[in-house]
């Protein structure tokens, strides 16, 4: 019944860290979606880039998540 108890409280631990709403800019990932979407006049070889890059995609979101953002939320403005 303990360790229940243990897993029931580390969830709601976990679960209330990883739903905080310290939202920030995200001027990373929003300038690189800028940049795709004005890449090229074609909707198609935009989206050409946007397969060929989408790594770059999730790095930037997860940079802004942890890092910019978090760094914006102290100081009150994004690097």
């Amino acid at each position: 019944m303990r360790r229940k108890n243990i897993r029931v409280v580390s969830m709601a631990i976990a679960l209330g860290l990883l739903t905080n709403s310290c939202l920030g800019s995200f001027g990373l990932f929003n300038k690189l979606s800028t940049w795709n979407r004005s890449a090229t006049k074609s909707k198609f070889l935009n989206e050409v880039i946007f397969i060929l890059i989408s790594p770059v995609y999730v790095l930037s979101g997860v940079a802004d998540a942890l890092l910019f953002n978090t760094i914006e939320f102290w100081s009150g403005s994004n690097p």
